[in-house]
């Protein structure tokens, strides 16, 4: 999946992880469950048939760039509370991870341990070849990811 769609749903299964887990919880703790929150919903898109990009190296790190900003505009616009918006920030990391244990182990420094890291966390990555016969493009993606700002403008604004 794109990292506009790892980021608003990360922000959104966050924002919803922390409202069913965390009643009276501390503020770290309800940190911790929205970056659990965006984790585990990288999982379940990563999961699904779809599109990958087909840049790298600078252009890959340019296109990245104005995802997370323009990503990150979107939903933060909108916030006004401190908390929520660290929330939101919350579930956005954690939504993010995964791919970006990949992309340090990439472009940064090539440690065997986060090339094992990686590999555990993305056992259940879709693969060319699958069965499945739909694939989410990146326009599907997109409308994805306009859908779940969305549903945490909705969500934040109650």
């Amino acid at each position: 999946m794109n990292a506009s769609t790892h980021l608003a749903v990360g922000a959104f299964a966050g924002l919803t992880t922390v409202e069913y887990f965390s009643s009276g919880s501390s503020e770290f703790e309800k940190l911790f469950w929205a970056f659990i929150g965006g984790f585990v919903s990288h999982l379940f898109l990563d999961a699904l048939p779809h599109e990958e990009y087909s840049v790298h190296g600078l252009k890959l790190g340019g296109v990245l760039l104005v995802e997370i900003v323009v990503t990150s505009v979107f939903l933060l616009s909108f916030v006004r509370s401190l908390s929520l918006k660290l929330i939101i920030i919350s579930g956005m990391i954690g939504g993010a991870f995964p791919d970006a244990i990949n992309l340090f182990r990439l472009y940064v420094v090539n440690i065997p341990s986060l090339r094992f890291l990686g590999n555990i966390v993305h056992v259940i990555h879709f693969r060319r070849g699958s069965f499945f016969h739909l694939t989410f493009s990146f326009y599907a993606q997109a409308v994805i990811t306009a859908i779940t700002i969305l549903l945490v403008k909705f969500k934040t604004a109650s």
